[in-house]
């Protein structure tokens, strides 16, 4: 086995917290509710959607929260469509470089959707470079649960304790921690 690097996407390797939270806060005024910075922070960065949305709108069924999940990050994508290009975080670009020549494994674990990943992927010109991509919400289980992570690791084919997590969220870590990621 391998060393690897697991990469969280959303804020870690491109910033996109900023688009989140305009999508969140136009929908939530739309419903009357109040949605402010330490709200995001606190409540919604790095967590799962289904998690996020059952706890904004506990008076809606499991297949509506669903369905405003999807509307929200469908105005992510919007966002980053409409912007064209979201560049890599500095440093990362080198990082890859020095990964792919020295047969590092490499995967990308995100709670985001994977039509979200998808086009975050290809807007920072990222997206030939990642074959591994773990979305969270496509498991039983999102972070912080370890499942994302394990899966990050025997896809990229790491060997677990010379595998490297990056991370911006405690929900993220957690993750990686409680996958036994050193």
């Amino acid at each position: 086995m391998t060393p690897a690097l697991l990469f969280d996407l959303d804020g870690t390797m491109v910033s996109t917290d900023h688009l989140h939270y305009e999508a969140f806060r136009e929908m939530l005024a739309g419903y009357g509710r109040d949605f402010s910075h330490a709200d995001f922070a606190a409540r919604v960065h790095g967590r799962p959607n289904t998690l996020i949305f059952a706890e904004y709108f506990p008076e809606r069924t499991a297949a509506e929260q669903m369905a405003l999940s999807e509307q929200k990050e469908a105005a992510v994508r919007d966002m980053i469509d409409a912007g064209g290009v979201l560049p890599p975080t500095p440093g990362l670009v080198a990082l890859l470089d020095w990964a792919e020549a020295h047969g590092v494994g490499k995967a990308v674990v995100t709670n985001a959707p994977p039509a979200n990943a998808e086009t975050m992927l290809r807007a920072s010109g990222l997206a030939a470079r990642f074959t591994h991509i773990v979305s969270g919400e496509a498991l039983p289980h999102g972070k912080p649960h370890p499942l994302p992570y394990q899966e990050g690791v025997r896809r990229a084919g790491g060997d677990l304790a010379r595998t490297v997590a990056f991370e911006d969220s405690v929900a993220g870590l957690t993750s990686a921690v409680r996958a036994g990621l050193p």
